[in-house]
């Protein structure tokens, strides 16, 4: 399923769930001028076409008590 023919309004969609994936499908029509209906329909297209995989959250290390980020690579031959 490569190359999926997506419309203004769903390229919209995607930029407002990807600012903020916890936006309501009624504030999202608002924005497109469209029912939240046809947002849910649209939604749901696009996560069973793939395109939207999951909806995630960003913490805040440094609130949680955190002082240090570690990011590790390990290079392994087989």
């Amino acid at each position: 399923m490569s190359n999926v023919e997506l419309d203004e309004k769903d390229r919209r969609i995607i930029e407002v769930l990807k600012n903020n994936a916890r936006t309501s499908y009624t504030e999202i029509a608002k924005i497109l001028g469209l029912s939240d209906v046809a947002v849910l329909k649209r939604i749901r297209r696009l996560e069973q076409l793939g395109i939207i995989k999951r909806y995630t959250i960003v913490l805040d290390y440094k609130k949680l008590g955190y002082n240090i980020v570690s990011i590790t690579g390990i290079d392994v031959n087989s």
